[in-house]
C-alpha cells in the first residue's frame, strides 16, 4: 500500500449496486469448494448472490471497487442466508437439497452478544497488499453493539 492510488476505503455494509461483485470475490475466495458442490461458476455466484445479507459486512473499496469484504453473524442474524428454494431452484430438487444441508450442516451458532466473521475475502488482484489485515483490524475495533437495519 505504498502506491498513492491503493488507498483503501473501509465501510460499515455494502450497497445493494455491490451484490454481484461481493458474490464473485466471494465465489473466486472458495471456488474450489464451491465447483465441488454445485458445478459450475454461474450458478455458484448466483447461490451466494441470493444468500448474502449485504448489511452485516465490513467492505474495503480502493479507487471506489470493492476488492475484499468481511461477512459477520451478529444477534443470531447470519451473513449467509441461504435457503432450500434457491439451492432446488439453481441445481433441482435432490442435489439442491443435499447441498443446502451440507451448508448449513457447517452453520455457526452463537451467543446473541456474540459476533463472528462467516467470512473473509479479498478479491484475487489485490491479495496480499494489507486488504485482509485492515478489515481484520477495523472488526477488532468495533464497538460491542452495532445498530444494523433488520
Amino acid at each position: 500500500m505504498d502506491n498513492p492510488d491503493s488507498h483503501i476505503e473501509i465501510k460499515l455494509g455494502i450497497p445493494e449496486e455491490l451484490r454481484h461483485q461481493a458474490a464473485i470475490i466471494c465465489y473466486e475466495g472458495f471456488c474450489s469448494q464451491m465447483e465441488l458442490l454445485v458445478g459450475s461458476q454461474q450458478k455458484g455466484i448466483a447461490l451466494l448472490e441470493q444468500s448474502l445479507d449485504l448489511e452485516l459486512a465490513l467492505m474495503a473499496l480502493r479507487q471506489g471497487r470493492l476488492v475484499g469484504f468481511v461477512g459477520l453473524q451478529y444477534e443470531n442474524r447470519p451473513f449467509f442466508r441461504f435457503k432450500r428454494s434457491h439451492f432446488t431452484q439453481e441445481l433441482g430438487f435432490l442435489r439442491g437439497l443435499l447441498v443446502y444441508l451440507l451448508f448449513n450442516l457447517f452453520a455457526t451458532q452463537i451467543l446473541p452478544q456474540e459476533m463472528f466473521i462467516n467470512v473473509i475475502v479479498v478479491d484475487t488482484s489485490v491479495r496480499g497488499k494489507g486488504i485482509g489485515t485492515s478489515l481484520c483490524s477495523l472488526f477488532l475495533r468495533l464497538p460491542s453493539k452495532i445498530n444494523f437495519m433488520p
